[in-house]
């Protein structure tokens, strides 16, 4: 699966998924009314207005919350040269079915709180439910921008501008080419096989940097 489009795919499956379940009728209730029942006995007896509203507050400020979270740790992974692992998008985006489609359902009730004492609430329970499964496609198309903007403004080695006038000097020995690649081997170790697939084929960088990589590159496959 390709890193750049990673979790736009798994948030398209997860759609697809959820859409579809819609229509077994059982899938809905399953992540609905447990969720809605959990609300009704921790406030008690009161109007499904003040249920349902809170119900709305506590569910969009874990939902920002957990997409936040979410967001920040693929930028930063990515900044420092990794990614998010598929199971760890896919354990968010089973996480967050607990919490989207309860919301979805709360906010179409709250345009007529009377659907809750009367017939109409077995039917408020799948009409969102389609609607609700486009935020897995969403989330992943989001957090594909985010982790290629991450990409975009990878952080240069620091060792680059210091070592530089070394690599151009054609009078140096063979034991400081040997110290420049051991510097750049150090700083590799961080970096995603990914990136350092990049050095090698890259002609833009030197010699030094491309042994390093690949140095790097054969320590981890032993």
């Amino acid at each position: 699966m390709t890193k750049e489009f990673n979790a736009t795919k798994i948030g398209a499956i997860f759609t697809l998924v959820s859409f579809f379940s819609t229509f077994t009728f059982i899938v809905p209730m399953f992540f609905i009314i447990p969720v809605a029942l959990m609300f009704e006995n921790i406030i008690g007896p009161a109007p499904y207005s003040k249920i349902g509203t809170t119900a709305i507050i506590f569910l969009s400020i874990v939902t920002t919350l957990a997409c936040l979270v979410l967001f920040v740790s693929t930028f930063r992974l990515r900044r420092s040269g990794q990614d998010l692992t598929s199971g760890a998008l896919i354990f968010f985006f089973v996480v967050i079915t607990f919490i989207i489609h309860p919301l979805g359902f709360f906010l179409y009730v709250s345009t007529n709180w009377r659907m809750a004492n009367d017939g109409q609430f077995i039917f408020a329970i799948f009409q969102p439910f389609a609607f609700t499964s486009f935020a897995y496609f969403i989330i992943g198309v989001t957090t594909d921008l985010i982790r290629n903007f991450g990409s975009n403004n990878l952080t240069p080695p620091v060792q680059t501008e210091s070592i530089t006038p070394k690599i151009h000097d054609q009078q140096k020995e063979s034991s400081d080419n040997e110290e420049l690649i051991t510097v750049y081997f150090s700083h590799y170790r961080t970096k995603s096989n990914e990136e350092l697939e990049h050095i090698i084929q890259n002609k833009g960088w030197q010699s030094e940097a491309k042994i390093a990589a690949q140095r790097t590159l054969n320590e981890r496959k032993q």
